[in-house]
């Protein structure tokens, strides 16, 4: 989805942090999930199990700061 920039404002280029959550599955043997995720939370048990299938779980916006000329020049540079 695309989203309209107001022009009637003045338009800043800014520096947007992302934060990325990453995740990854384990296979459990368990006789139910509750089971399984009790498991998955010691961490005794934990090391025993391999990852698999890691991927980005959550992306969200951290902080902005506005890009000023100089700052664009060094970056350049």
């Amino acid at each position: 989805m695309k989203k309209v920039i107001d022009l009637d404002q003045p338009v800043h280029n800014y520096k947007v942090l992302m934060s990325e959550l990453l995740g990854y599955y384990i296979t459990i043997p368990a006789a139910s999930p509750e089971e399984a995720q009790a498991y998955a939370n010691d961490t005794k048990m934990r090391k025993n199990y391999v990852k698999s299938e890691i991927m980005v779980v959550e992306t969200t916006p951290v902080s902005a700061e506005l890009i000023v000329k100089e700052d664009a020049v060094q970056d350049e540079g």
